[in-house]
């Protein structure tokens, strides 16, 4: 039970008694019974604590020591609140800032990739006169930069019935493209 509370205890808590002297600390703080078990026994403990909601809530670290009377045995415990609010705030701040960096930084990577494929390609396409060896390069190069299980090139002929023939196609992991399916 409380048996003191300096002014700054005394603000931080949710429950506004106007006397908290008697009150269970559990109670004092509006926790659930029993919550604050945690900090009761022989050693110095040291915990964290949420209190409030929403734009009320507020972080605080706790430092618990037991107070020995002269028989050394627990007498008493003198708790020690921290508000760690704003470095909290800060912490979660900087952890979503990171990690929007990082979720940049890899659009940017593939978008690399992406680039430096189509260059690749360009350069192979301009290369070769060969329309398979055209066909099959670009239809696993697209695949590979939408990140696809696969793609393949279709070309309206003329003298076919029906006009359309699959001149290429990929699939990852396969180690040639079927040609005129």
């Amino acid at each position: 039970r409380i048996v003191d509370l300096n002014p700054a205890a005394r603000r931080i808590a949710p429950v506004s008694e106007t006397n908290p002297i008697g009150l269970t600390f559990d109670g004092f703080l509006g926790l659930d019974p029993g919550a604050a078990m945690w900090w009761e026994g022989d050693l110095a403990t040291r915990g964290e604590i949420v209190l409030g909601d929403g734009e009320g809530r507020r972080f605080y670290e706790m430092r618990s020591t037991p107070l020995r009377g002269r028989d050394r045995l627990v007498a008493g415990r003198v708790i020690v609140f921290h508000d760690v609010t704003e470095r909290r705030r800060v912490e979660d701040a900087l952890g979503h800032d990171l990690a929007e960096r990082r979720a940049v930084e890899e659009t940017l990577r593939q978008r690399n990739r992406n680039l430096a494929l189509l260059n690749q390609v360009g350069q192979e396409l301009t290369a070769s006169l060969d329309l398979r060896q055209i066909s099959e390069r670009l239809s696993h190069a697209v695949a590979m930069a939408l990140d696809a299980e696969g793609g393949s090139i279709w070309l309206w002929d003329e003298e076919v019935p029906g006009g359309l023939i699959c001149r290429s196609a990929f699939e990852v992991g396969a180690d040639r493209s079927p040609i005129n399916l």
